[in-house]
Formats: structure tokens, C-alpha cells, sequence
């Protein structure tokens, strides 16, 4: 198999012209979803993220931060590259919501851990136990930060095929890539639900 470094790769006449519909309809995904400032989170063209198409790798994408490369990402299914993009492109404000939204949604699960900071570093870590629940677990932020990911790209009426690929991905992240499914996507809820 030839090995392509996808750093140094110029695309040929065919790759560009695939590559520029690439981006024609990230722009389209990004009109969407104009309340989110994608560009403030990953642009189509950012620098630490570089984007290409090569016929025989298919789609790429390569993280950069500071000059190291923190993630390769290739496949041959436009939709799969889209999902990706699109879950990466959203990921801040799934992290946002859960940070500003954390002191309510912890009460829902039946276990968390509280901490507290000074200045410098964390000064105290204390477990906390509630008598009402939903989860019967330990908080998992996640849980509430794939959530609002995916609810957003469902109001943004995105292609479900695009969706599903999402959906996937992070219901192997809450399962832990094991067998045992304890965590599914309800649809029709469009949250993630316990089945255990």
C-alpha cells in the first residue's frame, strides 16, 4: 500500500474539484447553523485543521495544534467526513452547555463530585449523594454535552444518514466501547436514555 503524507499532498485537478464541493456544502451546513459561530470554533479553512480529498484515501482531515498533529481522520464516505466535521465543530458549545447548566443537571444522577478551587489549583474534592434521582450512576457530563450536539443538528435539519453517524459515535463514547450497551439514543426524546 503507498503511504501519502497528507501534509505535504497536492491535490490533482479532480481532487480540487471534489474538495470544493466538500466545502461548498460545509458552507451550507455553517449557514444552517448560523446561531452557532462556527468560525469561532473551526472554520472550513482553520489552520490547526486541514481538510483534502485524495482519490486514494477519500476524505481527510488532520488536527494541528502548536505543530504536532493530535488526529488523523480518513474515509471515503462524504457523510461520515461531514458528521465528524459538523461534531467537532459543535463540541465547544456542548461543553459550554453542560459547564453552565452542570449545578442543575447534577441533581438528576444519584452520585457527583463537587470541587472546589482557589487561585492556583484544586483545593477540595467532596462526593455528594442525592436521595432523588434519575441515574443511579455517577455524574457523566457527557451524557447532557452529546445531547445538546445532537439536538442541534437535528433543529438544523441535517441529513439523518449525517445524524446517525453522530449518533454512533457517541453512543460507543457513553458505552465505552464495550458490548454492553447500558446507554442508547432514544429518537423520538432525542436524548441519550439508561437502559440498565
Amino acid at each position: 500500500m503507498v503511504e501519502i503524507n497528507e501534509l505535504k499532498y497536492r491535490m490533482n485537478f479532480y481532487e480540487k474539484k471534489v474538495y470544493i464541493e466538500l466545502t461548498k456544502e460545509m458552507e451550507q451546513y455553517k449557514e444552517r447553523l448560523k446561531d452557532y459561530d462556527l468560525d469561532r470554533i473551526l472554520a472550513v479553512h482553520d489552520e490547526g485543521y486541514i481538510y483534502g480529498y485524495k482519490i486514494l484515501l477519500g476524505y481527510y482531515m488532520i488536527y494541528r495544534e502548536r505543530g504536532k498533529i493530535e488526529e488523523r481522520f480518513k474515509t471515503k464516505d462524504k457523510n461520515k467526513f461531514i458528521a465528524k466535521w459538523l461534531k467537532n465543530s459543535l463540541s465547544e458549545y456542548g461543553h459550554e452547555f453542560e459547564l453552565n447548566n452542570r449545578d442543575e443537571l447534577q441533581k438528576e444522577w444519584h452520585y457527583y463530585t463537587k470541587y472546589e478551587y482557589n487561585i492556583l489549583k484544586k483545593i477540595k474534592e467532596t462526593k455528594v449523594e442525592n436521595n432523588n434521582y434519575k441515574y443511579d450512576l455517577e455524574y457523566d457530563p457527557r451524557k447532557y454535552y452529546f445531547d445538546y450536539v445532537i439536538q442541534t443538528v437535528y433543529k438544523a435539519n441535517i441529513d439523518e444518514t449525517i445524524i446517525n453517524y453522530i449518533i454512533d459515535e457517541y453512543t460507543n463514547y457513553m458505552n465505552g466501547n464495550t458490548k454492553e450497551q447500558k446507554w442508547t439514543f432514544d429518537k423520538d426524546k432525542k436524548e441519550f436514555v439508561y437502559t440498565m
